[in-house]
């Protein structure tokens, strides 16, 4: 590997160079791989809110006839029991939409995976030796495991935040038209100032998974030439290095979380403003200080916009906790697509299948190799040509020959 590729210097620029768009509608193609569990995921989120606007109302109404209208228990035990049921259905919504993203998720992972394998396969030995194997592994097992929380979580939460707060704001315009404003005003400033942070934690982000490859390869190369460093006493020597390049890994892992905690600051900080706000307008609306309505307010009207206010924002915080995967996942997509020259275009489901006839238990198969030709890049002459061999079950042969004649390239072939 060379030291370019085995460094983990640092790339000022990388933060600032965003990945080209066919990355990411290659990202966003995959999910026709799963559509129906997205669909699921998406859609959980959703049908919770519409049954939370009934359990809040539920419960408000419920506090009002038992404080204000003096209502005896066993008569609330209906609108309680409701309550309880509605929990209930919102947390097995819940659950079976964690679980169909989660399906989702492995779907397009095993699928990404079949995808990059086939290419590997398809471009050869002589392609893969020109890589570091241990970015290689990287990019197929750590890369693509990248990309879980980005369908499992974040899209679902996309959908959820884009839909669910505007939502509710509307539903609470009726109830009181000042609540509502200041929550359907409130609300999308949250996402911008996300987007701006979440900028930098994209950078941040590939700069993390392009240094973990890197050490990935790095680590792999010293292992795999430990024998001869230790040979000519260098082993001390890359252990350092080994050190150096981690102690580099872990500085851009805690840049990530540094950027991670400053957007989670952000969201908190205009959620709390926003329900602060809804909370003091209705105490002093209650004290009498403020007389901004039409009609007094009762107390189901303003326990109704207390809960809800908080709910507003939940959905962005759900959002806000899963958009760093969104980073994440755009930054493996880059380093899966400078690793293998490019993005595998569905060539897992494009392949054809091979039908053969499979070989029983304890008798081996018959290995049939007939005009064979093998070339390598910068060789003027192919390194096999019309090459046969026909090996029955059981047999043993030895491949014998100088350096370079071609013995490994044909056991490269035929594996």
């Amino acid at each position: 590997m060379s030291s370019g590729a085995s460094s983990l210097e640092h790339d000022p620029s990388a933060s600032l160079q965003k990945p080209p768009r066919e990355q990411s509608r290659w990202l966003m193609g995959l999910a026709r791989s799963a559509r129906f569990p997205l669909i699921l995921a998406g859609a959980a989120p959703l049908v919770s809110g519409a049954l939370l606007v009934v359990q809040a109302w539920l419960l408000a109404r419920v506090l009002d006839s038992a404080i204000v209208g003096q209502v005896p228990r066993h008569e609330l035990i209906g609108g309680i029991a409701a309550i309880a049921a509605l929990m209930l259905l919102r947390a097995c919504i819940t659950w079976a939409g964690e679980r169909a993203g989660a399906d989702a998720s492995e779907r397009i992972k095993r699928h990404v995976r079949q995808s990059l394998f086939l290419r590997l396969v398809q471009k050869g030995p002589y392609w893969s030796r020109s890589k570091a194997s241990g970015e290689l592994a990287s990019a197929v097992v750590d890369q693509v495991e990248a990309l879980d929380g980005f369908f499992a979580k974040y899209l679902p939460a996309m959908a959820a935040a884009a839909m669910l707060p505007v939502a509710f704001s509307v539903v609470l315009l009726p109830v009181d038209v000042i609540a509502g404003l200041v929550l359907l005003i409130t609300a999308p400033l949250i996402p911008l100032f996300m987007a701006l942070v979440g900028w930098g934690a994209q950078g941040a982000s590939r700069r993390h998974l392009r240094a973990f490859a890197r050490l990935s390869g790095f680590f792999a190369d010293r292992l795999r030439g430990l024998s001869t460093l230790k040979l000519y006493g260098r082993a001390q020597a890359e252990a350092q290095s080994v050190v150096t390049a981690s102690d580099a890994l872990r500085q851009r892992t805690m840049s990530v979380l540094r950027i991670a905690f400053l957007s989670s600051a952000v969201l908190e900080f205009f959620a709390a403003l926003g329900v602060a706000g809804v909370a003091v307008y209705i105490g002093l609306t209650y004290l009498g200080f403020l007389d901004a309505r039409w009609s007094p307010l009762t107390l189901q009207a303003g326990l109704f916009c207390l809960l809800m206010a908080p709910e507003v924002y939940a959905p962005l915080r759900q959002f806000a906790a899963h958009y760093h995967d969104r980073a994440t996942a755009l930054a493996a997509v880059t380093q899966i697509s400078v690793l293998f020259d490019g993005l595998p275009q569905a060539e897992a489901q494009d392949a054809p299948s091979v039908h053969g006839q499979p070989a029983h238990a304890g008798k081996g198969a018959v290995v049939i190799v007939e005009g064979l030709l093998a070339e390598a890049p910068g060789r003027g002459q192919p390194v096999l040509a019309d090459c046969a061999l026909v090996l029955a079950p059981g047999e043993h042969l030895a491949l014998m020959g100088p350096s370079g004649v071609g013995k490994s390239t044909l056991i490269e072939a035929i594996a």
